[in-house]
């Protein structure tokens, strides 16, 4: 841990040359020579430390002491200093006279208490090497309990939040969260930074994870009241906002159904208006990356489902494969799959005259069982050629409306080493219509246009495979493998 430290922390300060001039200018203030003030630090008047300074050097590296010297108000003599440790002051003096630090913290504890001195001082050089240290020491069983003591101290709080975004899910997901306290977790909703979650219903799953921990139904009420105004809410799709509908308003309610329904916007250009405890960003603050395998498909109007040429029939145990070999280390965080088509209706009872410029797939009826209709296996082959593996019944987390444009959302943690390859099956349990688009070469044509450059440098050697099982029980494969593809996205993180 120490040596982490030292390379973290050499970047700044001087240049090595400087080095014994610090030293000689050290010795000479632990002797007081060449000094002009004197502070006597503790907290008990019986266990104080003094501790000579040049108020030139002290001016120079802060504000606060700047002031000091400069005001009438401040007494003649030694100057008593009960609110910093002797140990902690020590740091602070070195560094204002050396660009320093001579000894570093030695734990949690104390790089807190420098970066709390640090942000009282007005110590600015002082405060970069303070968020090292935080960052070298910081764990995420502590870094709750942290937050929540010195959110007061910018510098020990945003260090703690950038710690927390880095590290969301696991911090979230750890059992200290559920102890902290309604203004601390309002406070790292309104941090506002990117973080490492899959979506924003995370957030709002750790909301009612915490608010299941108070006594009374007023205080749960109390505290996801609290938080709405920092929950962004209208990235999320209908089925994942229903988790927080006892605790929405109807007004509330009727404003996100009519976001989330933009064919209504032309029925009704106005729309209500926004409630005041309704987030309005829309932008995501997911920090886990996409790489999409195939675009949202075109909506289709209901005359356009029932024509033969934009759905086509899979059969059972029909199995898609997607491969590729990593640039760099990354996790899979997770992955999308298109819902299937519902059956042809027998009976249309509607009028298809009418050009129904609005009428679009969620005319159907609506499914949340679409975990029952495949197996998922992952493997992944590290540069040794060992494999790993594992087959899969996964039931999505993010639970869309069952139509023929809507996917599902399957959380997974799978570490795929530098060079190393991913290989993800989808086998069909059963016979269903998917939608149908004109062939297409998904790899060298259509990839890079989804997909922005430095996503594309990461994901090597793709490949995709449609197979199915011949009357032998042998997977071979189909010749419509590049225009029928059930992945729609992958999402990872790189580590």
């Amino acid at each position: 841990m120490a040596n982490e430290l030292e390379e973290a922390l050499e970047r700044h300060y001087w240049e090595d040359e400087l080095y014994g001039a610090r030293e000689r200018k050290l010795k000479a203030l632990e002797k007081g020579e060449g000094t002009d003030c004197v502070f006597v630090v503790g907290r008990d008047d019986s266990e104080v430390e003094e501790f000579y300074g040049n108020k030139f050097d002290l001016r120079a590296a802060s504000e606060y002491f700047e002031v000091l010297f400069r005001s009438p108000l401040t007494p003649p003599g030694p100057i008593r200093v009960k609110h910093v440790e002797p140990r902690i002051f020590r740091m602070v003096i070195e560094f204002a006279h050396c660009h320093k630090l001579f000894k570093h913290p030695a734990n949690l504890e104390e790089a807190v208490l420098l970066a709390r001195s640090a942000d009282e001082f007005l110590m600015t050089e002082l405060d970069i090497v303070c968020k090292t240290c935080i960052s070298v020491f910081l764990k995420v069983d502590q870094v709750w309990k942290i937050y929540e003591m010195n959110n007061l101290c910018h510098l020990v709080a945003k260090s703690c939040q950038e710690f927390l975004c880095n590290k969301t899910l696991a911090c979230l997901n750890h059992p200290t969260f559920l102890e902290i306290k309604t203004d601390t977790l309002i406070s790292f909703l309104a941090c506002g930074g990117k973080m490492n979650i899959n979506s924003e219903a995370d957030l709002v799953q750790a909301c009612l994870n915490l608010a299941n921990t108070k006594n009374s139904d007023d205080e749960k009420r109390l505290l996801i009241r609290s938080a709405l105004p920092h929950l962004r809410l209208l990235t999320l799709d209908e089925g994942q906002i229903s988790a927080l509908s006892d605790f929405l308003t109807d007004e509330e309610k009727s404003f996100l159904v009519f976001k989330k329904q933009p064919k209504l916007s032309p029925l009704f250009p106005t729309g209500p208006s926004a409630p005041e405890r309704i987030c309005q960003i829309k932008t995501s603050r997911c920090g886990v990356k996409t790489f999409t395998l195939r675009p949202d498909p075109k909506p289709l109007r209901l005359r356009e489902t029932l024509q033969t040429e934009n759905r086509m029939e899979v059969g059972d145990q029909e199995c898609f494969t997607i491969s590729f070999e990593a640039s760099k280390f990354m996790v899979i965080r997770g992955f999308d799959i298109f819902c299937k088509m519902n059956d042809p209706p027998k009976t249309v009872f509607i009028d298809l005259t009418d050009d129904q410029n609005f009428l679009y797939l969620d005319s159907y009826a609506k499914c949340f069982a679409y975990d029952k209709n495949l197996d998922v296996s992952i493997k992944v082959r590290s540069c040794d050629l060992k494999f790993s593996g594992a087959k899969l019944s996964l039931a999505p987390t993010t639970l869309r409306p069952f139509v023929t444009n809507s996917w599902v959302h399957f959380n997974l943690n799978v570490l795929v080493p530098e060079g190393g390859t991913f290989e993800m099956s989808v086998t069909l349990k059963e016979s269903c219509y998917y939608r149908f688009d004109k062939p297409l070469n998904v790899v060298e044509t259509e990839i890079p246009k989804w997909n922005d450059p430095d996503s594309l440098k990461l994901f090597k050697n793709i490949k995709f495979s449609d197979l199915f099982f011949n009357t032998d029980d042998k997977l071979i494969e189909a010749p419509r493998h590049q225009s029928l593809t059930v992945v729609r996205k992958l999402y990872y993180t790189l580590i």
